[in-house]
């Protein structure tokens, strides 16, 4: 009598664990969907759309040179970047970004990915 009670303990500890283990896998898995999607809706906002000098410097001091932001003119040439950390020497302020992207001019912006899909540089092209 005693062994079978033993056993259905252990049954019921085995079923528990594995319980246990299902139910934490289900947690991270929702959890990785969530940081995805709020990945996917932060950087789809950059993602082939039109943008304003605003826009950049907010995401200049949002990111702070990771992923990187880079300027292009009309003619593709780059000019300016934030990088990190290069560029953590200079000045992240609304002044210094103003000095080198206009409020009043349009940008087309784009994102590039690496060869994983992790996004590693925005990118600004002046209109």
């Amino acid at each position: 009598m005693s062994l079978l009670i033993a056993s259905a303990l252990i049954i019921s500890f085995l079923s528990l664990t594995n319980l246990g283990r299902v139910a934490v896998n289900n947690a991270y898995e929702d959890r990785r969907m969530t940081e995805q999607l709020l990945e996917y809706r932060k950087y789809n906002q950059y993602d082939d759309k039109v943008v304003r000098g605003q826009d950049i410097a907010s995401l200049v001091l949002e990111v702070r040179g990771y992923p990187s932001v880079k300027i292009y003119n009309t003619t593709n040439n780059l000019i300016h970047q934030w990088t990190a950390p290069s560029n953590f020497s200079s000045a992240f302020t609304s002044t210094d970004i103003y000095t080198k992207v206009s409020k009043s001019k349009s940008y087309t912006s784009s994102v590039v990915k690496d060869a994983n899909g992790a996004l590693i540089e925005y990118r600004f092209k002046e209109m």
